[in-house]
């Protein structure tokens, strides 16, 4: 894959993430071409860490998708087989099925701050390699987003939660144009790739 290639996957991937938020099928798709993009990069600046902080995120979020399914198929399969008990005036297997979604809820948040610290450990390498901020900045953004939804209490937190993952996105995408123009010697010029070992 040559460097323009990858450059364009990468602003096509953070399009796709943005317009993902509204639509969840075009998130995947962008996700996919970010990985691909990252890989070559992290190739390119020689440095792995780009590409294996990235494919954490994405293991520790379909984890955390994948355990919250299964924890509130079995949470609320408990929940209901545990009704006669509770028509019988014994509320234990009510209280013991309410573990069961709670421990999956739990589970889901923790894999969700798992996988957002990879996704901006993989974004600061790929700005600290590439010379271009704009990629931290993309991923504190998100990072910062992401932790405000996940811990926000006050409704205005969570709000303010959205807002930044979007505008992550758009920063990620800027990130993308700024290598262009660097490439195209429009602008600073980005960190040579490393020596091969």
């Amino acid at each position: 894959m040559e460097f323009g290639l990858a450059r364009t996957l990468g602003l096509a991937a953070s399009l796709l993430l943005l317009l993902g938020l509204l639509f969840p099928l075009l998130w995947v798709l962008g996700a996919t071409l970010l990985l691909v993009s990252l890989h070559f990069f992290s190739r390119h600046y020689g440095n792995p860490s780009i590409f294996r902080d990235y494919l954490y995120s994405l293991l520790a979020l379909v984890a955390a998708f994948v355990l919250l399914a299964i924890g509130l198929f079995l949470g609320l399969a408990s929940f209901l087989l545990s009704l006669p008990f509770l028509a019988a005036g014994n509320p234990r297997g009510v209280i013991a099925s309410l573990g069961f979604l709670f421990l999956p809820v739990l589970l889901f948040f923790l894999l969700l701050l798992l996988a957002l610290g990879f996704y901006y450990g993989a974004l600061k390498n790929m700005a600290r390699s590439s010379g271009r901020g704009l990629f931290s900045l993309s991923g504190s953004l998100a990072l910062a987003g992401g932790l405000l939804i996940l811990l926000g209490l006050p409704l205005s937190l969570v709000i303010l939660g959205l807002l930044l993952i979007p505008l992550g996105y758009l920063l990620l995408a800027a990130s993308y144009i700024a290598l262009t123009f660097a490439f195209l010697g429009l602008g600073e010029p980005s960190a040579q790739p490393a020596a091969p070992a």
